[in-house]
């Protein structure tokens, strides 16, 4: 991860559990969702990311627990040609602090413009339930 962002924006995927452990995801635009965020230039993004998700979230609570992914995922372009990169948060938020009007990854999915943008949140939902990260191997199957 770069220590300051490449692009103008940015936007933070935030998967969070509810009590349910269901993974919901706090978003506003259909076709890319998440959070987004104006960068401030020679600001570490981390701290932005950080300070938008504090916000968002209220991760001052005792039992809130987020990390980065060690990397980004990506860039899109949003409306107006603004490019913007995407990075991906990992929390664990008390329960409290949830909205169940947030939409589930799938339904992000779903929802989104099958455009080639969309590769880069299929890849988030990939390093979210491991299988980027998984060694498998073919078997050959006897016949």
């Amino acid at each position: 991860m770069h220590i300051y962002c490449q692009t103008t924006a940015a936007i933070v995927i935030i998967p969070v559990l509810d009590e349910s452990g269901i993974m919901r995801i706090p978003s506003v635009d259909p076709a890319n969702p998440g959070l987004l965020l104006e960068v401030r230039p020679l600001t570490p993004i981390i701290e932005q990311i950080m300070a938008l998700v504090g916000s968002t979230l209220a991760l001052d609570r005792p039992g809130a627990v987020y990390r980065v992914c060690d990397e980004e995922l990506g860039s899109v372009e949003l409306a107006g040609s603004v490019p913007a990169t995407v990075y991906l948060l990992r929390a664990a938020v008390p329960a409290a602090t949830l909205r169940t009007d947030w939409p589930t990854f799938p339904q992000l999915l779903r929802a989104m413009p099958a455009t080639r943008a969309r590769l880069i949140w299929l890849k988030a939902w990939q390093v979210l339930t491991g299988g980027l990260e998984s060694q498998t191997k073919a078997i050959e199957v006897e016949g």
